[in-house]
């Protein structure tokens, strides 16, 4: 479980220190304020790979356009949606930390490279194990990704263009613990909920996914994983009372199906990492505390740690049944904008209970 967690020029956050996280950590904040460029900081250090930057600008609605010519300013354009009021002369700072291990990340243009100039070509980058040792020169300064788990040496993937002109995403492993990220703006995958509960089940712990679906929806009365051919990939079908076939989880109900895919991305993620963007978008009001109360459980069990952001005060409000029980286990992180930048103040344990008991309004 992450401990604490820093940092420093990314998006709207220049620069920002927490400690104390606790199991469930729930981001509340006005608009604007970071509430999902936090999720996304922490996605990136999570990963700390250059793959993950496009995919999380393509929750936003920011594709990749493949210019005609490749010239410094257009690589770095790419890029500057990371940096801290787009400023690509900065450098991107990432660390967390668990009881047992320290994880870091730096992200920064590589402008020092021998015989690097705007539009020339830079040195051969180096090889990081166990991505092949020959990378082609880079037409562009490179984009570095420099990773460092405790003291342990350095390493390095890269952002790049090669020659004749095709962007080149260095791959490489996850830097930190397993991690999955739901965007407030993308539907939930059916093929991903299907691999997970039919891993579950293998491992004879879906009982209590199912247990908790059918308490709080009495008329969901079995699950089962199969493809048809409008879900070739799998889908998880649901067998509703007085519906003489099973259906697909996402035609019976879209906030069904996103309690569904939580719980079974709770269970499947042990000592993992659970990132849900709007976490109550969908979900009928008075169902909110039996999801926290779910998860609460799901995550104790998987020693999953959940960082979730809302907008809603009845789903704070629907945190106290969990919070009572097990207090400790959970902190309120509120994002603030002052004159154009954006920070975080945290409240944990009882001190986010009472405040929501009496009313206060963390948001």
């Amino acid at each position: 479980m992450l401990q604490s967690f820093q940092l420093e020029n990314f998006r709207c956050f220049e620069h920002v220190e927490m400690s104390g996280l606790r199991p469930i950590n729930v981001i509340v904040g006005r608009n604007a304020s970071g509430k999902t460029a936090l999720l996304e900081g922490l996605r990136l250090a999570l990963s700390g790979t250059p793959q993950i930057v496009p995919w999380l600008n393509q929750f936003r609605g920011i594709g990749f356009v493949m210019p005609q010519a490749w010239s410094r300013e257009t690589f770095e354009a790419l890029w500057e949606t990371i940096f801290f009021q787009g400023n690509t002369e900065k450098t991107i700072r990432l660390a967390f930390a668990s009881p047992e291990h320290t994880w870091r990340l730096r992200i920064f243009f590589n402008r020092q490279a021998q015989g690097a100039s705007p539009g020339t070509a830079a040195t051969t980058p180096p090889a990081v194990s166990p991505v092949p040792s020959q990378v082609p020169p880079s037409a562009v300064f490179p984009l570095v990704f420099e990773r460092q788990v405790d003291d342990g040496e350095r390493s390095i993937l890269l952002a790049t263009v090669v020659a004749p002109g095709v962007p080149f995403n260095q791959p490489g492993p996850d830097l930190g613990p397993r991690t999955a990220f739901f965007s407030s703006t993308i539907a939930y995958a059916p093929q991903d909920a299907a691999i997970w509960l039919t891993q579950l089940n293998v491992e004879n712990r879906d009982a209590v996914v199912k247990a908790s679906l059918r308490k709080e929806f009495p008329y969901i009365e079995d699950l089962a994983v199969g493809t048809t051919a409008y879900a070739p990939t799998g889908t998880v079908f649901l067998s509703v009372a007085g519906v003489e076939k099973k259906l697909p989880g996402p035609l019976v109900s879209a906030g069904i199906w996103k309690i569904l895919t939580l719980a079974c991305a709770t269970a499947m993620h042990r000592d993992g990492i659970l990132l849900v963007d709007e976490i109550d978008n969908g979900i009928y009001w008075d169902k909110l505390p039996a999801v926290w109360s779910m998860l609460h459980q799901l995550a104790r069990e998987s020693r999953c740690q959940i960082f979730a952001s809302t907008h809603s005060y009845e789903c704070l409000k629907a945190l106290l049944p969990a919070m009572k029980e097990d207090e400790d286990s959970f902190s309120l992180m509120r994002t603030e904008r002052t004159e154009g930048l954006c920070s975080v103040r945290m409240i944990v344990g009882r001190d986010a209970r009472v405040a929501i008991e009496q009313g206060i309004d963390p948001r």
